[in-house]
């Protein structure tokens, strides 16, 4: 028994009807068509996952050749659990980027954040953190409060040339807690 619903759908689009059911949406092509469609989207310079997908086999060739384990069920099991701290911190970013408020430190700050814990579980504690933290917060207030946001992205090449100076001069660079204390800064800036 069909019902009115799939009578509606297995109908041919009426021009004169409103559209319904995203039927502007559907278009049927066969497989050559919607080859030759791909081909000229990539030849007109849209290349979709393309890059994304090549660069995904060519770094699953490359692993498989330098060890044999690495396609292997234990692997392959285990990705999903060493990735879900970059796919979380990639979902909270999809929307950022969907909106337009263009903000990539999240990645600085997610590895400054990894950095401190890993000096905390190896060292005395996070007492070293704490100026990092008081400097980030105040930072993260003045951009939040006092819209710093578009001058700190106009300069932000400048400055990641003038804190890579400052370490150097200062010698910071053999000070680990330090040199993430300006990549804490650096990223909140950013």
């Amino acid at each position: 028994m069909t019902t009115t619903r799939d009578q509606d759908t297995d109908r041919p689009a009426d021009p004169g009807r409103p559209a319904g059911n995203f039927s502007l949406d559907v278009e049927r092509r066969t497989v050559p068509a919607a080859l030759r469609a791909y081909v000229d989207r990539l030849r007109s310079g849209e290349p979709g996952a393309l890059p994304s997908v090549l660069g995904l086999v060519v770094l699953a060739a490359i692993f498989s050749q330098v060890s044999d384990k690495f396609i292997s069920t234990y692997n392959i099991g285990n990705l999903p659990g060493q990735g879900a701290y970059i796919a979380i911190i990639a979902l909270g970013l999809v929307f950022v980027l969907l909106l337009g408020e263009i903000d990539l430190s999240a990645g600085t700050t997610g590895g400054v954040c990894a950095g401190f814990a890993a000096q905390a579980v190896f060292s005395r504690g996070l007492q070293d953190g704490v100026s990092g933290l008081l400097y980030g917060s105040v930072l993260v207030f003045m951009v939040a409060m006092v819209v710093l946001g578009l001058f700190l992205k106009s300069i932000s090449g400048p400055v990641v040339v003038a804190v890579g100076v400052v370490v150097v001069l200062t010698g910071q660079d053999r000070h680990v807690l330090l040199a993430l204390v300006f990549a804490v800064a650096l990223g909140c800036a950013v």
